[in-house]
């Protein structure tokens, strides 16, 4: 799978909930994959970088986990949605630098779903801002 597949599957599955922007930044390093606005008129938003998992190691730049962990830093909803076969990784911005350098080993509050995918959860999940490990 490459993530353009995973963002095939999150804009099919989250696009009921969530108006999705596909971002492909040349000019500013760093900058997440997806921005998202609640449609619900909320004014719900944020930003999710999306990752395909081989190993256990979370490839992420210098330039995407400093851009995730300043925006996360200043209230900034920012998540870290990653896939590795059948499951789906779902991380805080705010740990971002701890995920770079565990991966999977990382011990911080994540959520994950197998197939099939929970899709209502995720979005709850994504929607909200810090969690405690809770919904």
């Amino acid at each position: 799978m490459l993530e353009r597949d995973l963002w095939r599957l999150v804009r099919s599955n989250l696009n009921r909930e969530l108006l999705l922007t596909r971002i492909e930044s040349v000019v500013s390093a760093g900058v997440p994959d997806v921005y998202w606005t609640s449609i619900n008129g909320d004014g719900n938003n944020g930003w999710i970088e999306l990752k395909i998992i081989r190993g256990n190691r979370v490839r992420l730049s210098p330039e995407q986990v400093l851009w995730i962990l300043r925006q996360s830093q200043l209230g900034i909803n920012c998540k870290i949605l990653a896939r590795k076969v059948d499951t789906l990784y779902l991380w805080d911005g705010t740990d971002v630098s701890s995920i770079a350098e565990q991966g999977l080993r990382c011990e911080v509050v994540r959520k994950e779903w197998s197939k099939p995918f929970a899709w209502a959860e995720i979005i709850t999940a994504i929607r909200m801002p810090k969690w405690d490990g809770g919904f």
